[in-house]
Order: structure tokens, then sequence, then C-alpha cells
């Protein structure tokens, strides 16, 4: 993911966990139990934002046996394939109508043998 989409997503995600049922009746500076803390663990497609690695509409993100991060993206119609250490290792489809072409994926899966699908 971007590193805008990775900010926008844990800036949500600590948002919501922030909210609690009781009306803020704690000091500002007490630890609280129900408390998240996230940390980036791997950060991908950031290469060259402006070389068409960023990502338009994530729809799907799965690994695949070797650890790979495939991530499928729905206005680019294409699935990138990240090593389990961010970096990039190729590009799968692209858009249109003929073999190896989508028109906005919204769906992948592995099958048993590790074939990709996608819908």
């Amino acid at each position: 993911m971007s590193a805008i989409a990775i900010s926008g997503t844990v800036a949500c995600i600590l948002i919501l966990c922030s909210c609690g049922e009781d009306g803020g009746s704690e000091a500002p500076d007490a630890a609280r139990a129900d408390t998240l803390l996230l940390s980036v663990s791997t950060v991908v497609g950031v290469e060259d934002l402006y070389s068409g690695s960023a990502f338009a509409s994530i729809e799907e993100v799965l690994r695949d046996s070797q650890g790979n991060l495939l991530v499928l993206d729905r206005l680019q119609a294409c699935v990138r394939v990240f090593s389990p250490g961010g970096e990039f290792l190729r590009q799968i489809g692209r858009s249109g109508e003929g073999p190896g072409e989508m028109t906005e994926p919204f769906f992948m899966a592995l099958d048993g043998a590790g074939e990709l699908l996608c819908a």
C-alpha cells in the first residue's frame, strides 16, 4: 500500500479505537487497558509514486505460499506481487477485455494448487 493509504488506515483505526462509551471521564494521561498500539511493519508500492507504482483502488490483499503479498488494484486492473520484505516482483494482468486483461476486478483468491483466480 502507498504510504498515504497506510497512514490513512492507521489514523482511522486509531480514531475508532479511541472512541469510548464512558463519555471521557478518565484523566487525559491515564493509561487505558483498551489502547491499541500499531506500527508499520512493511511498506510496499512507494518506490516511485509518479511512475505508476502507486495504487489507485486496493480491493484485496493476500499472501501466497511463499509469503509474497498480492495486491489487487481494481482501477488499474492488475495484481501487484511483492516479496515478503516489500520489494516489487511483478505485475499480473492489465486493463482490457483480452487474454490476461481485466475490467475492474473486485475479487481474487488462490486455489488449492496456488493458482491465482480473479473476478
